[in-house]
């Protein structure tokens, strides 16, 4: 399996106790998948990009969100969907690298090979793989999460 780093786990717990606390849902698969993407290409995203806005901003993502569902701040190459309804992700939509769920997708273990692929699904089960993905890399799940809870707590009570 594929190493986490520290950036892209604190990314993906804070983003996921945003979207509970502000969003009331989890993270779908194609944001996870977007901040996985993001972590090794830093390239713009457009569309629900909370976890990608963690990566690149941390906790001051909490002040470039947008009703729409994404962090909007062109100088970390963060956008929202230009045209409400599209249910997709762009990563670095210049070249566009595409995501979208689909139950014949891509799982974690061969998203990093996908780089130039115009379109890419993941599996809707690819939050339980990067969870696993992440105990492997050697973190504490739990330990981790109310961390994030905590500092997201904090961001949302300072603005």
């Amino acid at each position: 399996m594929y190493q986490l780093n520290r950036g892209l786990v604190k990314a993906f717990f804070e983003a996921e106790w945003f979207s509970k606390i502000v969003l009331g849902r989890n993270q779908y698969a194609d944001e996870i998948a977007a901040l996985y993407l993001a972590g090794e290409l830093p390239c713009p995203v457009v569309g629900r990009n909370i976890g990608v806005g963690f990566l690149r901003l941390g906790l001051e993502a909490v002040k470039w969100f947008h009703p729409a569902g994404s962090i909007v701040m062109p100088r970390a190459g963060l956008y929202r969907v230009p045209r409400p309804g599209r249910k997709q992700i762009c990563v670095g939509c210049d070249w566009g690298i595409s995501i979208r769920i689909s139950e014949n997708g891509k799982d974690l273990q061969d998203l990093h090979e996908v780089n130039d692929c115009p379109r890419i699904y993941v599996k809707p089960e690819l939050s339980r793989e990067f969870l696993e993905a992440i105990r492997e890399s050697g973190y504490n799940v739990m330990e981790e999460s109310l961390s994030a809870r905590s500092d997201i707590l904090s961001a949302l009570g300072r603005n």
